[in-house]
């Protein structure tokens, strides 16, 4: 692999028109030489294919199928060795890209998965959110089992010959298809100065809601990969 390997960033996107934009623009100041941008929109309904089009990237638009579906299109027109992956509703810091690849000289090594820094502001849930985060980082090993979805890169060769990600799991594909590298004994890499920010949870609704998915996710992945999930 050359020191700068070129990088496919797959962006999953659906309904994100708030946030989309400035994703992109941040993007955009990569201190990275060669990558390429691809935007999967999933469906949308309100104006972020409208948006994505104001940028130099590349947009694949699909029926609306789901994350998973979304994360593995992208994969699938991906032109480089390594595909990173980030959330429509964050931001990358400048260096983000090359602390996330600089994993990838270790042959072991089949992802990375960097730092999701939550914002705060004057709402509760915002703190409440940012603080669960930074305690689930603060004890993160440096090889984990989990390649964070909002923040990730594989090996393009790897991740296709586990067979990507899959469409039926509405939720929680990332901590799937990262047990299926694992199985596969590869490595996966936690680089926390691979910095995204996510703007901040102000809405108890949302928050809960997500919450509850979450635990939903886990029970189905505790059943699908009892020897994997902790």
């Amino acid at each position: 692999m050359t020191s700068t390997p070129k990088v496919s960033i797959v962006i999953p996107t659906y309904n994100a028109e708030a946030t989309i934009g400035p994703l992109l623009e941040s993007l955009g100041k990569l201190d990275y030489p060669d990558f390429e941008v691809i935007v999967v929109n999933d469906g949308s309904r309100d104006r972020t294919r409208e948006i994505v089009l104001r940028y130099p990237v590349r947009l694949v638009d699909q029926p609306n199928r789901g994350a998973s579906a979304a994360r593995d299109a992208g994969l699938r027109v991906a032109s480089s060795e390594i595909v990173a992956y980030v959330d429509s509703d964050v931001a990358v810091t400048r260096d983000w890209l090359r602390h996330l690849v600089t994993p990838f000289f270790d042959p072991e090594v089949a992802a990375s998965t960097g730092q999701t820094i939550f914002l705060r502001n004057e709402k509760c849930t915002s703190w409440l959110r940012s603080m669960d985060i930074e305690r689930r980082n603060a004890h993160r090993r440096t090889f984990t089992r989990l390649a964070n979805g909002p923040n990730s890169a594989f090996r393009r060769a790897v991740l296709l010959d586990v067979g990507g990600f899959n469409p039926r799991w509405y939720h929680a594909e990332d901590t799937e298809v990262s047990y299926r590298i694992s199985q596969k004994g590869y490595k996966i890499r936690y680089v926390p100065e691979a910095v995204v920010h996510h703007g901040p949870e102000e809405n108890w609704r949302n928050y809960l809601r997500k919450r509850y998915r979450d635990a939903k996710a886990f029970t189905r992945i505790l059943a699908r990969y009892s020897r994997d999930a902790v």
